[in-house]
Formats: structure tokens, sequence, C-alpha cells
């Protein structure tokens, strides 16, 4: 999707896509558990590879919903390589947001008379404090029935990514969000993440935050802003956007991007 809305950040930027282990095109290795600190540590051979290919002292990383989660990680623990931290969909508080995008969803489908939904609803089960008793098997299923309600009207008019890309299969597509899924799913356990605690930052931090976004709460997105110490934040709020900002106001995005870089220069 980034090659078809935002094809022309390859005039501004070095504009690279990474597809982590196991997922995409990426090689699998079978062999590894995987876990957010090893994407954390993958990301960061990566960020090396791409400052010596490229001659730069630092770079720009941009993180998007569970990317996001691997992005605060990495900076926070790597500072020193990067120019400023991006954040878009930002999770925060993987159990919260779940627990606000059911309630959103619960809502909506009781203003729509959507009885369908709501049944099938009560057969998931979910609490903020214990997430889904059955893991990975709950959270696709939540988003099977959900997505009408969480996707704004903007993302849903988006053409299906599998039909843009002949080098991308189908299993290329749904292996990544499955794992990520699996990962996703085991963090909405009692709190275990609330970046809330990890608000503290050695390089500006910037938040692309879709109006609409109910995927990642928009509004903890923009309670953790608040919390964030930073040498320098700002906020940027999509106001026809809900998850996915850079593929619904795609020039917006760009703008956006363009202003970040020219207030964080590197070589």
């Amino acid at each position: 999707m980034n090659r078809k809305y935002n094809q022309n950040l390859a005039n501004d930027f070095i504009f690279v896509s990474w597809d982590q282990r196991n997922c995409g095109k990426s090689q699998t290795d079978t062999t590894v558990v995987l876990t957010p600190g090893l994407y954390v540590e993958d990301a960061h051979v990566v960020t090396q590879f791409l400052k010596k290919q490229y001659h730069r002292n630092k770079i720009f990383v941009v993180g998007h919903s569970w990317g996001s989660l691997i992005g605060v990680n990495l900076v926070q623990k790597y500072p020193q390589d990067y120019a400023a931290y991006i954040g878009m969909g930002q999770l925060v508080n993987p159990g919260k947001s779940e627990m606000l995008a059911r309630n959103h969803v619960v809502q909506q489908a009781t203003l729509r008379k959507d009885t369908a939904t709501l049944a099938a609803l009560a057969k998931i089960p979910f609490s903020e404090a214990g997430g889904y008793p059955n893991g990975l098997a709950g959270l696709s299923q939540f988003r099977m029935v959900s997505d009408k309600y969480l996707a704004s009207s903007e993302v849903a008019e988006l053409p299906n990514p599998m039909t843009l890309y002949p080098d991308y299969k189908a299993l290329d597509w749904m292996t990544p969000v499955l794992r990520t899924y699996k990962l996703l799913s085991s963090y909405m356990d009692g709190g275990k993440t609330n970046l809330l605690k990890q608000n503290t930052f050695q390089l500006p931090v910037y938040l692309l935050v879709g109006k609409y976004d109910y995927t990642t709460s928009a509004e903890l997105a923009q309670q953790y802003f608040t919390a964030i110490k930073a040498p320098k934040k700002k906020m940027f709020l999509f106001e026809h956007s809900g998850h996915q900002p850079s593929w619904e106001e795609p020039a917006l995005f760009r703008t956006r991007l363009l202003q970040i870089a020219a207030a964080n220069k590197t070589n």
C-alpha cells in the first residue's frame, strides 16, 4: 500500500519499508521464538545497515500500529541512532485500547440495531485485566466481526492490497497479520504493556494520530502525547483518518514528514 499511496516519498527521502522477521518477503526462520525484544534488535541491525549503506549518522523511524510498540522501545534503547521518532496509530496500552475498541463497536452496533454483531461479540469474551481467554483466536474473531466499525469510511474504500502487488502472495500478507495478532494478544493480559510508563525520550517525538482511530485508540495516543517527556514533541491530528493516515490522507502525511525532517536536519 505504501507503493500506491506514498510512492512520491521516494522523491523526498530514502524511504525504506521493512518486512519484519518471518513476515512478507523476509526469510523464514522457524528455530527462533518471536518476541518484541527480538524485533527491536532486528530493527537496530537494519538501522546500522542503512546508516552505513547511505552514509548517515542518524535516520528517522516511523512506527505504525504494532510497529509503534517496537519503535518506542527501539529509540529508547538506541537514541543515538535516530533523528526523531514518528509514531502513527500509536499503540499505548493494548488491553485498554482493545476494551475501548470493543465499547465503540458495541455502541455503534447498538445504534444501528445490528443484532448479529452484538450476538457475535457476546461469544468473544474479553477483559482488560485478562485479555482474550483463547488468545490469538479471540483477537482474530473480534477483528473479523468488528472491522466494519473500526475502519474509517476512507480506509473502507481502499483497494485490497493483495490485488495490487503480484510479487506479494496471499501468504505474504496473512502471515505477518497472524503473527502480530499472536504476539499482540499475549500483551493484552493485565496491562503487561503500558507505554505511559515509558514516556521519557532522548530525541524528538512526533505522533501522527487519525481522529477516528479505534484500532489503536486515538484517545490513548493523545494521553500518551501529553505524558511524553522529550527534547521536543508535537502531535499532528489527521481529521479524516482512522488507523491508516498515510493511506487515507497521503498528501498531508507527506507534508508532515517534510516538516519533521526540516525541523530535525541530519546528514
